[in-house]
């Protein structure tokens, strides 16, 4: 038989506890010269930044069926209907990229925030784009009347 999930929970907390305090606090000079000495090796290795970069974003890719499928889900809640293959169609549209400012985009949201958000109509609850975190804020000042697209912000 296996274990209770008390006792699961218990040496979680005890493996918790112990890396923590196994881990050496830095100071922040030591800090500064960590990251400084990663700088310099960044810029003395571009090709293998690159590939880093590659590989973190083909690992932060995840099952996009399974994830629609949570988003619809999510949209279902707040009555917009929509399916599977309307938000997948909106994807394949959009290659990745908001399709207002042209940032890159994933599916599943990395350490800069750079995740999909399928912006839909408050009032009419339709589905109407893929757009980055900051102009699907942006729609929500054009949407009160607040604000007017004219340029398309930058994607820096």
């Amino acid at each position: 038989m296996g274990r209770s999930p008390e006792s699961i929970e218990r040496r979680r907390a005890a493996n918790r506890e112990y890396h923590r305090a196994g881990r050496r606090k830095l100071t922040p000079e030591q800090k500064a010269r960590r990251d400084q000495r990663s700088k310099e090796w960044a810029k003395a290795h571009p090709e293998r930044v690159a590939l880093r970069n590659k590989r973190y974003r083909e690992a932060a890719k995840v099952d996009q069926h399974k994830y629609l499928t949570l988003k619809k889900g999510n949209f279902a809640k707040v009555g917009v209907q929509t399916s599977v293959v309307e938000l997948n169609a909106m994807w394949e549209r959009c290659a990745g990229r908001c399709e207002q400012c042209q940032r890159e985009l994933l599916l599943q949201t990395d350490k800069k925030g750079n995740c999909a958000h399928f912006d839909h109509d408050h009032k009419t609850l339709q589905m109407r784009r893929v757009l980055c975190i900051r102009c699907n804020h942006a729609q929500s000042f054009v949407d009160s009347g607040l604000v007017v697209w004219r340029v398309a912000p930058s994607p820096g």
